[in-house]
């Protein structure tokens, strides 16, 4: 039988305890332990699945083949760079890290470490979208909607990479074409990034010149609605019923029932 997989999970708020339960399912895994430096957050997650609390980061990676990173983003680089000086292996949630160079020089020390680097981009395994995936042939123009209830949690990036990115990460792993132009707006409302934004990609298409493209529009924002309001022209609604991610967001095509306008 396979030696199990030290694992440990750097974050105990709302994903992090989310983490530690499937983890704690796996049986290719062994939960060493997890960390955060909220002292309450590690308390209720242990009184709960009797996970071990670690008093740092550094001893956790000590003991460990993997680390799992479920916190804040701007602290995404500076743990996973850790983990890796130290020889493990990473998972981290989206997004990567907070800026393009950070992810970059990420790749960089995973490729002269030999680790292995992933990223928790959970819609390319959405049932839904692996059911659609085989029908996907050459697609010339996609367009996609994503709206999600204020929540604080994810203030400390934009909704372009709190939210946007799960389009744009399925769209590339179905066009995989190099991008060709990008033109994008966004508004801050009510917190210091944008929170509504708008975007749209040209993709060259393979085997075709400059001049040949295919196009993908994407919409994310956080609107300031209360729930239960209806979003009509069939994105979502937030009441009860399918079609809200994992994430909190909802997806073009989730109204239905009663709530489908009539």
């Amino acid at each position: 039988m396979n030696e199990r997989i030290r694992i440990g999970v750097l974050g105990a708020g709302h994903l992090g305890r989310i983490h530690v339960q499937q983890l704690l399912e796996v049986p290719a895994f062994e939960l060493v332990g997890f960390h955060d430096p909220h002292p309450e957050k590690c308390e209720a997650l242990h009184k709960e699945f009797g996970a071990t609390v670690f008093p740092n980061a550094e001893d956790l990676l000590a003991q460990v083949d993997v680390v799992d990173i479920v916190t804040p983003t701007l602290s995404h680089f500076k743990l996973a760079k850790a983990a890796l000086e130290r020889g493990s292996h990473v998972f981290i949630e989206k997004p990567v890290t907070n800026t393009v160079e950070e992810a970059r020089e990420l790749v960089a020390l995973a490729t002269k470490v030999e680790r292995v680097v992933q990223v928790g981009h959970v819609e390319r395994f959405n049932p839904a979208f692996q059911a659609a995936l085989p029908y996907f042939k050459d697609p010339m123009f996609i367009e996609s909607h994503r709206l999600a209830q204020f929540n604080p949690r994810g203030t400390d990036v934009s909704v372009v990479l709190d939210l946007m990115i799960h389009d744009i990460d399925i769209v590339q792993s179905v066009v995989q074409s190099p991008v060709a132009q990008v033109s994008a707006s966004g508004v801050a409302v009510v917190s210091d990034t944008p929170d509504i934004a708008n975007a749209r990609i040209r993709e060259r298409l393979r085997g075709e010149s400059h001049g040949q493209q295919d196009q993908f529009e994407e919409h994310a924002q956080v609107p300031l609605l209360p729930k239960g309001r209806l979003y009509l022209g069939g994105y979502a609604h937030q009441g009860n019923g399918g079609g809200q991610d994992a994430d909190g967001s909802w997806r073009t095509g989730s109204v239905r029932g009663d709530h489908r306008p009539r």
